[in-house]
């Protein structure tokens, strides 16, 4: 199950394959003025896109090294620079949108990163987020430089729970047609949800002009 969306706009689809094939044909004519906010997942690694990296995936990392009995004290250490600096960009990345500020902020902030990165780690804990941090680089900031980039990809975790959920109760589809069709009725519906429409009545108006065609 994929999602993509923006923030009122919400397509879900079910495919074969969860190769890097997807993301590339359903972001086709997408620029390098456009940003994607995603998870780890290598198959979005080369889109030519800006990229913002999930802070919500590298923090509940960081929280189950943490939460480890094995914890290590320069784990712990690292969790809480992380949550400082997650902080600091939450309240920047709120409305409204001040460049000037953003710019100091983001100098600041690829400075610790890369003092992370840099840093001589010796515990595996520590070791195993250092890395995630050095592959995921300035991506983790790039919500500084644009207004109304979010910092996770959240939205998009909610966004595939029901699919999941249902997948889970039913057993999954018994046809690729039932699949696609089960994706599609539930990208609309989200995305009359998202926009904050009345579900029931915006449904009747899609079905009329789907009839008479002027949908």
């Amino acid at each position: 199950v994929w999602a993509f969306l923006t923030k009122d706009n919400i397509y879900l689809t079910i495919e074969e394959s969860r190769g890097k094939g997807v993301p590339t044909e359903k972001l086709k004519g997408s620029t390098v003025d456009d940003v994607l906010i995603r998870d780890d997942y290598p198959a979005y690694k080369n889109l030519p896109v800006n990229h913002q990296s999930c802070w919500a995936h590298l923090m509940k990392e960081a929280r189950f090294e943490v939460e480890s009995k094995a914890s290590s004290r320069e784990m712990k250490d690292l969790e809480k620079t992380l949550k400082n600096i997650f902080s600091k960009l939450k309240i920047e990345t709120q409305p409204p949108f001040n460049g000037k500020r953003r710019n100091i902020l983001y100098r600041q902030m690829k400075v610790k990163l890369e003092e992370i990165i840099d840093s001589q780690f010796t515990k595996p804990d520590s070791m195993r987020i250092q890395t995630r941090i050095k592959n995921q680089g300035v991506n983790l900031l790039t919500a500084l430089k644009y207004p109304d980039v979010p910092l996770t990809n959240n939205l998009a975790e909610r966004s595939l729970r029901p699919l999941v959920i249902t997948r889970k109760l039913t057993g999954g589809s018994r046809s690729h047609d039932g699949a696609q069709t089960h994706a599609t009725n539930m990208s609309i519906i989200q995305t009359i949800m998202a926009q904050n429409k009345p579900l029931i009545p915006t449904l009747k108006e899609y079905l009329y002009q789907g009839s008479t065609g002027d949908g």
